[in-house]
């Protein structure tokens, strides 16, 4: 059964514990998602990347036969890009720079052949691009969305409107805090649950997860590493 993804394609430079950055690697929702999906079904992904979007990405993500065509590549423009520290403890990070670029102007139409497809992750996007897509999808799909701090900050009204139409959310420990304004994730729970998703996903990094539902709640810890370099993506590739 295919899957829809549609969200951030992004150029990240990270800056990790042991003081080394690593400029311009492929970042993005939706790219670690969709790769890691790739494994397991057929993709289709929608987003849109600028000129500086090098070829050598694309042609990673058509390596694990993801179907592109719904990928825009904006003449002249500078692809969505994010910098970030992380702490030591690699759970924690800072975000030093966010330049949205193309994807301020992003207004994603899918192609006919994605428009009923059963499943759908909308990976981070803001609020009211992840509503269009809502509302261009065929018959009853199986909903699931993300989100970062910073639309829950300042689009929380748009963001309910997601949630009420959602079957899912997978968001982390410190965005459900900031949303909720709990910082005990199984009382936090109860309130997501009260937005209007049938289940939510609240990831907790090093310390795995939760799996969270009206008929209880289900944790489930993280595969266990000695040593991690570089956490990005983890969370969305969940």
């Amino acid at each position: 059964m295919p899957l829809l993804v549609v969200g951030s394609i992004a150029i990240d430079t990270i800056r990790t514990p042991d003081g080394k950055e690593h400029a311009d690697v492929l970042g993005g929702s939706c790219t670690y998602f969709s790769y890691s999906a790739s494994f397991m079904t057929k993709v289709q992904v929608v987003g849109i990347v600028g000129e500086d979007f090098e070829q050598k990405h694309i042609d990673l993500l058509k390596s694990r036969e993801i179907d592109l065509d719904g990928l825009e590549v904006m003449k002249g423009g500078k692809t969505f890009r994010w910098a970030g520290t992380y702490a030591e403890n690699t759970n924690d990070r800072t975000t030093d720079d966010l330049q949205f670029g193309v994807l301020e102007q992003f207004n994603p139409v899918l192609p006919d052949n994605y428009k009923d497809t059963p499943f759908v992750f909308l990976a981070c996007a803001a609020p009211e691009l992840q509503l269009k897509v809502m509302d261009q999808l065929e018959g009853k799909p199986f909903v699931v969305c993300d989100t970062i701090e910073f639309y829950i900050e300042n689009m929380r009204d748009k963001l309910g409107e997601v949630f009420k139409r959602c079957d899912g959310i997978i968001i982390n420990d410190s965005e459900v805090k900031l949303l909720t304004g709990d910082s005990n994730l199984v009382r936090a729970s109860d309130k997501i649950l009260a937005m209007g998703p049938k289940f939510a996903v609240l990831k907790k990094g090093e310390h795995g997860g939760i799996l969270a539902t009206k008929e209880g709640i289900f944790p489930f810890p993280a595969y266990p590493l000695k040593e991690v370099k570089d956490p990005t993506g983890a969370g969305d590739s969940f």
